[in-house]
This record gives structure tokens, sequence and C-alpha cells, in this order.
């Protein structure tokens, strides 16, 4: 077991973004931070040149950084949480049309196997590719052209207001 002990302390590099770093960047076991600093354990001894390259991004890292990860991790929860909410938004109108006699569970079921690919993306919190898949789409049968315009310009509306 091999222990790579880096100091001074960098607050900037406690957390979830140096570890995501170092996670998709190198093989190690474990990575403890202290008061001291930051050890980052390998089973074997790494290279110089991996030791250094550790070291500088540990030591590099300004509050940005780790302001810019959560910027985009909160965003997509938010994303995730919209979209959640849209497509109940979706569901709901497609079950007032069944109550109302203006469209069968055949058509429903229609409709929303049309859609799978987008809903699943929107749930996701993924609305630009959302956009994207929506091009895919084929529009006939129980699905209309109103429908999917109306969902068409909710996402694009939603990605310009947000990305």
């Amino acid at each position: 077991m091999y222990k790579l002990e880096i100091q001074p302390k960098n607050n900037n590099a406690e957390g979830h973004f140096f570890n995501k770093w170092l996670n998709n960047n190198h093989v190690h076991t474990s990575c403890v931070y202290n008061d001291f600093g930051v050890d980052v354990y390998f089973s074997s001894e790494p290279s110089q040149a991996i030791k250094g390259e550790i070291i500088n991004k540990y030591s590099s890292l300004t509050a940005a950084d780790l302001l810019y990860d959560l910027i985009i991790k909160d965003g997509y929860e938010q994303y995730k949480e919209d979209g959640l909410d849209y497509f109940n938004d979706i569901r709901v109108e497609l079950v007032l049309e069944y109550k109302a006699g203006l469209k069968t569970p055949a058509e429903i079921y229609e409709i929303e196997s049309k859609l799978d690919k987008t809903i699943t993306k929107i749930l996701r919190g993924d609305w630009m590719s959302a956009s994207f898949e929506m091009q895919s789409v084929v529009i006939d049968g129980a699905l209309t052209q109103e429908f999917y315009d109306e969902i068409l310009n909710h996402i694009n509306n939603y990605v310009t207001e947000n990305y």
C-alpha cells in the first residue's frame, strides 16, 4: 500500500469535485481528508508524473471549481424535479381526456408509447436531449399534431429558460 500525502490543506478540494476528478483519472484505493491536506492511497507506488498531476490538481482547485460542480449538479436535480412535474401534467391531461370520453385507454397507451423515450429523458432531467428526441416521434393516430406541438413547445421553452 502506498500513501501519497498532499499538503498543505486546500479548502477548495475537499469533497465531491476532487474525488470525482481522482476517480475519473487515476486508479487508487482511497482518499482521506485530514486537517493537513489529503492522503491518497494506492495499491502500489504511482509514477512521479501521476503523483505530480494529482498534487497539482489538488493544489490548483479554487472555490470556482467547487461552485461550478455544485451548480451543475444542483441544476440537474432541479431539471429532474421539473421533469417529474411536467410528466405528471401530461398524465393528468390524458386522464382528463379519458374521463371526458375523448380518449380510450388504447389511445392513451399509443401516445405514451410514442413519447416514451422523450418522457424518460425529461424524467432524468435531460430536457435538451428530450427536445432532440421529439424529432423522431411519429405524429399520427392518437398523437395529434396539436398535442405534439404543445409538448415540444413546452420542452423548448424550458430549455431556453433554463440552459
